[in-house]
């Protein structure tokens, strides 16, 4: 979600140059979306999963997730552990790379 963060950043920065330029109503407009884009950001990585909601986001388990969190019915999105993603190979990476090499 950082990617989300680095967003709202941009938009305050662009907002700030937009109002140095003299145009404080767009300035007042990209504000607006960063800080309705940050609510919704906060309310996603707040908002309480299931374990078999947190299993299929995460990649464990949801008996690992049970023993990791223990006696908690629900785990707020951003306290999960992530697998990390695991790369293709054999075929799967052959054919990412042909993809890849068709751009």
């Amino acid at each position: 979600m950082s990617a989300l963060r680095d967003l709202v950043v941009r938009w305050q920065a662009d907002a700030d140059v937009l109002e140095r330029w003299g145009a404080p109503a767009q300035a007042a407009a990209l504000r607006t979306c960063a800080q309705e884009l940050e609510e919704h950001r906060t309310a996603w990585e707040l908002e309480q999963l299931t374990g078999k909601q947190a299993a299929q986001e995460s990649g464990y388990s949801a008996t690992q997730l049970r023993r990791q969190f223990p006696g908690r019915k629900t785990i707020p999105r951003r306290d999960l552990p992530r697998k990390a993603a695991k790369q293709p190979d054999g075929p799967a990476l052959a054919l990412r790379v042909l993809a890849d090499k068709g751009k």
